[in-house]
């Protein structure tokens, strides 16, 4: 199976870190985080994989060139950062056809998480599978309303008394390539991106997109306070 990581972003909230850094190999315990979001693919069983690089690409390239612990690694420029469905739709002709697992190069998981996604133990009939997590501000991110473990849709940074679901999207997917010709449909959004969410919604419409609610040990790493949550939270692992 292969795997999509996305990479290019510049990481503003990050900075002074990201200054001379890409965000993605800002040190997390010792490593690069994108290191981490490595072996948890290799540990899966993934065999290729795309990252999507942009800003000081050449680091990341550097660092890892060709493979890493037996993954084939493929490289593709997003020139501008058009979003995360620009992102996705450049890997389809890597892609090409059967599943795949999408992961933002921010959010640190489990390796169970992966494994459980690569080796597709449920919910086999679906078009595509969402991890969500469970947190206390749903408000500050993409908030997913769900019918028993079916996504009805995804709702953006929603007001803080608007939704009922604690359910987040946590930026790890699996896809078909059904997600490609939805993608070609995406409209830019009013901060001038392609977002994924709404390709997701749009799949959705056909009840075909399932949630996986995972407890772990799941952090997007967006601020420094992230950073030094997921840092508390790896060492006692």
């Amino acid at each position: 199976m292969k795997a999509v990581v996305l990479g290019a972003g510049k990481g503003v909230r990050l900075r002074p870190l990201t200054n001379g850094t890409p965000k993605v190999m800002i040190k997390l315990g010792g490593k690069p985080i994108l290191e981490r979001i490595l072996d948890s693919l290799a540990d899966a069983g993934i065999e290729e994989i795309e990252i999507v690089v942009g800003y000081l690409k050449e680091k990341i390239e550097e660092h890892f060139k060709g493979s890493y612990r037996g993954i084939h690694i493929n490289y593709l420029w997003q020139e501008k950062q058009l979003g995360t469905a620009h992102a996705i739709g450049l890997a389809k002709e890597f892609i090409g056809e059967g599943d795949f697992i999408v992961m933002n190069g921010d959010v640190v998981v489990e390796k169970e998480l992966i494994k459980g996604l690569a080796h597709r133990d449920e919910f086999d009939l679906s078009d595509a599978i969402v991890v969500g997590r469970e947190v206390n501000d749903p408000w500050r991110y993409g908030v997913m309303e769900l019918s028993e473990e079916r996504l009805e849709k995804i709702v953006e940074k929603p007001e803080f008394s608007s939704t009922s679901s604690k359910i987040i999207n946590a930026g790890i997917y699996r896809f078909n390539e059904k997600i490609f010709d939805e993608i070609g449909k995406v409209k830019i959004s009013k901060r001038g991106e392609y977002e994924i969410v709404d390709a997701i919604n749009a799949l959705a419409k056909d009840g075909k997109v399932m949630v996986k609610v995972y407890g772990g040990f799941c952090i997007d790493i967006g601020d420094e306070d992230d950073l030094k949550s997921a840092e508390e939270l790896i060492k006692g692992k």
